[in-house]
């Protein structure tokens, strides 16, 4: 009898010893080797990835948390629910440093946070771009009374770039800018409009391969062919920018990435007579075909 008891007790506690060992090792791989922070944004880089905190204090009225990496191009958009939300930043890559602005949105105010910080460890980049990626060309085409956008990047360039990641609610953003972005801070252009295409669809990119005209299809950034043909007059050039906007699995609920964008040139833009203009009945949105 007592070897039986001996022989459960053994059966119970092995399995719990082994789950045990097992949380241990997840533990070591979220042991934090570096930690920056400010007022409402914390950085933990731990061997297995980076997690950001983001934080209002008690009275503040937060609304959003825009968390921007300027020189390497992605965003982080966090709807600032809770008093505290952390997530783990897809955008880590070993050996790399990084330095993010907080743009804080408050009921009363904005205000701007910078932490700098470097990946020391050997972890594995769950979003990465190829060097077709880093290369892709958009051009912005004056053809008559066209103006037009052309992607010379095939699908699969872009979505290589998440591979690794079980991205979803993937969004195509296709924006316009008048104005400059080489060289330029924010205040050198003005967004125009932009196109949201759902990017699970592989053929999303289809209508952009021989020149998509937006005047015409003035409609899908949300304007008439006049008003788009207005903005993009009102400076001397005009760019364009290709990004995918997506969600993760396992971040809380409100908190949207975007990947590194793919740019046009600063292209001059002619603008077009208002007799030329094209006259067309009212597209719906999404209707690049």
């Amino acid at each position: 009898m007592n070897k039986l008891k001996r022989s459960l007790l053994t059966f119970l506690i092995l399995p719990a010893a082994l789950a045990l060992a097992g949380c241990g090792s997840t533990d070591t791989d979220e042991t934090v080797i570096n930690t920056v922070e400010a007022n409402h944004i914390t950085v933990n880089v731990t061997k297995s990835n980076v997690k950001i905190t983001l934080s209002k204090l008690e009275g503040e009225e937060i609304d959003t948390i825009d968390v921007v990496d300027e020189k390497n191009g992605s965003l982080t958009s966090v709807a600032m629910t809770e008093p505290q939300i952390t997530f783990m930043w897809p955008f880590a890559e070993a050996g790399k440093e990084y330095t993010l602005t907080a743009k804080i949105y408050a009921k009363d105010n904005y205000q701007e946070e910078t932490v700098t910080f470097k990946v020391e460890n050997e972890m594995d980049s769950l979003i990465s771009y190829s060097q077709d990626y880093e290369t892709s060309v958009i051009s912005l085409i004056a053809k008559s009374n066209q103006r037009l956008i052309k992607i010379d990047t095939a699908y699969n360039t872009i979505s290589s770039a998440f591979d690794k990641a079980n991205i979803e609610n993937a969004k195509l953003i296709i924006s316009l800018y008048s104005g400059k972005h080489y060289k330029a801070s924010e205040k050198d252009s003005v967004l125009a409009g932009q196109m949201i295409k759902d990017f699970s669809d592989k053929a999303v990119l289809d209508p952009f391969k021989n020149g998509y005209d937006i005047i015409l299809n003035a409609s899908d950034l949300g304007l008439s062919p006049s008003q788009l043909n207005q903005t993009l007059s009102s400076k001397l050039t005009y760019f364009a920018v290709v990004q995918v906007q997506f969600t993760l699995p396992d971040a809380p609920a409100g908190v949207t990435f975007t990947a590194k964008g793919i740019y046009s040139n600063d292209t001059i833009y002619t603008p077009i007579a208002e007799q030329d203009l094209p006259q067309v009945s009212t597209l719906s949105a999404g209707d690049a075909k």
